[in-house]
């Protein structure tokens, strides 16, 4: 089975960390987080891992290696320029069949086998894995009627959201709508497929979904990830690269 991984972001927001490091590896309880989603996709299935990189991309290519050592075929894509999250693909001549595409600033225990199956039973040209997301207002909101009287006050309420998990199952005939080398998210993607009267389906999980984007959500995953590492990993193997690789 094959996947995608997106590697190349920069990662601005994760300053001064990501001065030294490409994003995804930045470690999670001493280990890159870009490993853990190897090692879960190993697990689930995956042998062959297509590595979309940019910043920083001689440092993740020395890491890794071909994947030998992970028990894993790796080969890597390199754009010439940031991408975004959609444009990058346009760029895999093996992304030939339906893959697995994931962003590499995730933690999650979501299944990987378990999105693809759902997947290929849905008739649509991608999927998108959906999650439940809170957001605390650290403000007291208040509603308002008309007459612009009060009729709501709550002290620092929770807003919550379902939101795209950067996890994604794609048909390769999505490339026909990503322009070759050129500039586009994954939203703008869905959004041409959905015009175009494509099919998307959504698989909604409620397992552990953590996004890695700022100093903060990074010191929360570390945290999640040392109390519960062992629903995230299920075996405690390979978890250095080897000296030839560093």
């Amino acid at each position: 089975m094959k996947a995608i991984i997106l590697a190349g972001g920069q990662g601005t927001r994760l300053h001064p960390y990501t001065k030294i490091l490409p994003k995804c590896m930045i470690p999670l309880d001493g280990i890159p987080i870009l490993q853990i989603l190897l090692l879960q996709l190993r697990d689930a299935g995956f042998s062959q891992v297509i590595l979309s990189v940019y910043h920083l991309a001689p440092l993740i290519e020395r890491y890794f290696g071909n994947g030998d050592w992970l028990d894993m075929q790796l080969t890597y894509s390199r754009e010439p320029e940031p991408l975004g999250t959609a444009g990058p693909l346009s760029l895999i001549e093996s992304f030939d069949t339906p893959t697995l595409v994931l962003n590499a600033d995730l933690l999650t225990t979501i299944n990987f086998m378990d999105v693809f199956i759902a997947h290929t039973r849905s008739n649509a040209i991608g999927t998108v894995v959906i999650c439940q997301h809170t957001i605390p207002v650290e403000l007291g909101v208040v509603e308002l009627d008309c007459h612009q009287k009060i009729i709501n006050y709550e002290e620092k309420p929770k807003l919550s959201f379902l939101v795209g998990g950067g996890i994604y199952v794609l048909d390769p005939s999505v490339l026909d709508y990503i322009p070759k080398q050129q500039y586009m998210d994954m939203p703008v993607l869905i959004q041409k497929l959905l015009a175009n009267n494509h099919t998307i389906n959504s698989y909604f999980s409620q397992e552990r979904w953590l996004d890695i984007g700022t100093i903060e959500q990074y010191q929360h995953a570390d945290e999640v990830f040392r109390r519960h590492r062992g629903s995230f990993l299920k075996y405690e193997y390979a978890l250095l690269a080897p000296d030839a690789n560093l």
